[in-house]
């Protein structure tokens, strides 16, 4: 499917309407993004992040390669509006203050990887497709992924590929 975006209201249309898909197929799902700089990638990502509900700021992990974030499932009592940020080694970790046992297992977690400058180790991201928890992974500049990662991607979850280019100020997004 093919979308115009034309300002940052479209922008977050789309990625209600994205985040609305996301959540009705209870599928594990990765999405790869492929863009030129400044095409946007972010944006689109930090507005899906917030369509899912993330209260906290959702930030670019260029420098450290991805952000974790967590959110009770929507069908559980809603999203929470209480964040904890905690960096752990190379990765920003985020999930809900307030959440605690059973909760945990009913959480989305929302990945977001940035590989312009930060590889993904095989072993790190072998662990985040074993979790439990349902998961929406989002990967800038896909076409730099590793072969043995894609290969764990196609296997264990749903791919969306967006492609985005941008003519003059509006933005043309492929979905497969």
């Amino acid at each position: 499917m093919m979308y115009e975006l034309t300002n940052l209201e479209a922008s977050k249309s789309f990625a209600v309407d994205l985040a609305k898909q996301l959540l009705e197929s209870k599928e594990d799902t990765t999405l790869l993004f492929y863009a030129g700089m400044g095409c946007g990638k972010t944006t689109l990502i930090r507005e899906l992040g917030q369509a899912l509900g993330i209260q906290g700021k959702i930030t670019s992990p260029t420098f450290v390669g991805m952000n974790e974030y967590h959110l009770r499932h929507p069908a559980k009592q809603g999203f929470a509006s209480d964040v904890d940020t905690k960096k752990v080694g190379t990765v920003q970790s985020t999930s809900p203050a307030n959440d605690v046992g059973d909760e945990i297992a009913e959480s989305i977690g929302f990945y977001h990887y940035d590989l312009y400058q930060v590889g993904i180790a095989v072993e790190d991201f072998a662990e985040i497709l074993e979790s439990a928890k349902h998961k929406i992974i989002c990967i800038e500049w896909a076409e730099q992924i590793d072969q043995s990662i894609m290969l764990l991607i196609e296997k264990n979850t749903k791919v969306l590929k967006i492609k985005i280019d941008l003519d003059d100020e509006t933005r043309i997004v492929q979905v497969n």
